[in-house]
């Protein structure tokens, strides 16, 4: 959908069928009366779909080692004692995502944030990018040719990029205080999606820019 409607269950089948979909992905937020319950799921119809079950490992191993977030498992309709509608009926290989409890008052936070936002979207971004190279070995996925950061006045630059996004996260984030250096933000002019860099640190050499590469790998930005 393109705009801010709600398609009925049928007809979300319906454009998935139709449309000969490779992959059916449903993006959902949790909630629960208890307040305390947190973690992020993915369902699936049953454990039959082979394929389907490969994505949603792949979704929650990102969750928990790419995000952080604690991971419930993957559910199928034996789990939740009934059928969802839109994995049941879909033709193709198909998973439902729980991001996360917005009831919960940690998560509910997280999940409002862009940071939030940005790092549940990488982790299922980098799970279907797997997903895809193993199901279809000649896919790619490059970056479009690139100059490295420099400047003429002093020469080769060397930073560590630490994360992009799409819309501008602030720079006063909790998780942007665990770093040993402020970060830079950066707009850039690119037809990806992504239109906003993150980096620390400025080096003259390769060395030192390893050695604050390690320090924000400590600080929970693994790549």
């Amino acid at each position: 959908r393109e705009g801010d409607t709600y398609p009925s269950l049928d007809k979300r089948v319906e454009i998935a069928n139709n449309a000969n979909a490779d992959l059916f992905l449903s993006i959902h937020v949790n909630g629960n009366p208890k307040s305390k319950v947190r973690g992020t799921e993915t369902h699936i119809h049953n454990r039959a779909s082979k394929k389907a079950l490969k994505l949603a490992n792949y979704i929650e191993k990102q969750f928990k080692t790419r995000a952080g977030r604690k991971s419930r498992g993957v559910k199928t309709s034996a789990d939740r004692g009934g059928n969802f509608q839109v994995l049941k009926f879909t033709k193709m290989p198909s998973v439902l995502v729980e991001c996360g409890f917005i009831t919960n008052q940690g998560e509910g936070a997280y999940l409002n944030s862009t940071y939030g936002q940005e790092i549940i979207a990488s982790a299922i971004f980098r799970a279907i990018r797997k997903y895809l190279i193993q199901t279809y070995p000649n896919i790619q996925f490059l970056e479009k040719p690139g100059t490295k950061g420099s400047n003429k006045e002093d020469g080769l630059v060397y930073k560590v990029q630490i994360m992009s996004s799409i819309d501008p996260v602030e720079l006063t984030i909790p998780e942007f205080k665990k770093l040993p250096e402020a970060v830079e933000r950066v707009k850039i002019n690119s037809s990806s999606m992504y239109k906003y860099k993150y980096f620390i640190g400025k080096f003259k050499d390769q060395k030192n820019a390893k050695k604050m590469q390690k320090k924000a790998k400590e600080a929970g930005f693994k790549d």
